[in-house]
């Protein structure tokens, strides 16, 4: 007995050593009443302004690289240190690099969904997000990877901050985020990628917080949705500025809008429009078939570069694939069948 009195004082006595202020997070303390990790709203550090820029590239569009700037202000927090713990979907956590006024910081600690505490969750929802850029139109089913079992993804490293009473410090962040993927062939026909940034836990700060969002792409070939109002600052750059944090996170959508020359990624509505056109000029060619013999063959082989325009499904290029020789086999017997009989009567 006396034993487990002695290893709880000691707990207590670490925790009353060190200040907790969770970054993209709020103060934590442990409820007595079952020993949850709960949030604490009396973190006594003000979050002023803070920075996020999500980079991605041209080599795997799924991947960003995400750079996060604190400018944070110990107002009444009379610890000389703090404990910070860092929110996020899916993260590559072999890539993550912090600084502190400059200083590199090598030591931190990964933390998993069961970290996290009892009663914070996303503030969103995954009907909310699943928005599709080019068309803006609701997706028929969920982005995969970092939504799973109905509860978002959440990962997160924990690290020491050494701010002093009245000192003001520059925290740096960067990691590589694996946002989701939406590629359901029947639907779409280039893949839509979605990234997820947590900025409710930063509430728990203290005082008002300024927020830049921006996104950067490797062109202007893209188009975006996202959930927080955002302004074209550049080609393939966009962004926004907040006087205050949002009540939700930060989600957004993006698509390659190449190949897309009737400008939807709706895979049945491009088909439609293709067929439409395709039957259009079949008629035309029928039409023009006693009229004008140049013009019917002309139109004929229009067909040809029109048939290539059609966006197939992978399902679709499997039956193509298997089926599709036979019935042309079968349309070349029909042929020399037709042309051996209209021979047989030009020669009686």
């Amino acid at each position: 007995m006396k034993r487990n009195v002695t290893i709880f004082l000691l707990i207590v006595l670490i925790f009353a050593m060190t200040g907790f202020a969770w970054a993209n997070a709020g103060a934590p303390y442990q409820r007595p009443t079952d020993n949850k990790l709960v949030f604490s709203e009396d973190t006594g550090i003000s979050l002023m302004e803070e920075w996020i820029h999500f980079n991605i590239k041209s080599n795997d569009y799924q991947r960003a690289e995400v750079e996060v700037i604190y400018k944070l202000k110990n107002v009444d927090n009379a610890e000389e240190s703090i404990t910070l713990l860092f929110l996020a979907p899916y993260l590559s956590l072999e890539d993550i690099q912090l600084t502190f006024n400059g200083e590199p910081i090598k030591v931190f600690m990964v933390t998993e969904a069961s970290d996290i505490p009892e009663d914070w969750e996303a503030k969103i929802t995954q009907q909310s997000v699943n928005i599709e850029p080019v068309n803006n139109r609701e997706l028929a089913y969920d982005f995969s990877h970092w939504y799973d079992n109905g509860r978002w993804s959440t990962q997160g490293f924990q690290f020491d901050l050494p701010l002093a009473l009245g000192e003001i410090g520059e925290l740096e962040l960067s990691y590589i985020s694996d946002g989701g993927y939406y590629y359901y062939d029947q639907d779409v026909i280039n893949r839509v990628y979605s990234q997820l940034y947590y900025l409710s836990p930063a509430v728990h700060w203290e005082g008002d917080t300024k927020v830049h969002l921006s996104m950067q792409f490797p062109n202007d070939r893209f188009a975006v949705y996202s959930n927080l109002p955002l302004e074209t600052k550049g080609a393939g750059y966009f962004g926004a500025t907040l006087n205050e944090i949002p009540k939700t996170e930060w989600v957004f959508n993006y698509v390659s809008k190449e190949g897309l020359f009737l400008r939807t990624n709706n895979r049945s509505h491009h088909n439609t429009v293709i067929a439409i056109m395709w039957i259009g000029i079949l008629v035309a060619a029928l039409f023009m078939r006693k009229k004008s013999k140049l013009l019917f063959v002309l139109l004929l082989l229009t067909l040809l570069p029109v048939t290539t325009l059609f966006k197939l499904a992978y399902g679709h290029i499997f039956m193509v694939a298997i089926f599709g020789p036979p019935i042309v086999g079968i349309g070349l017997i029909v042929l020399v069948v037709y042309w051996v009989k209209k021979r047989k009567k030009s020669v009686q």
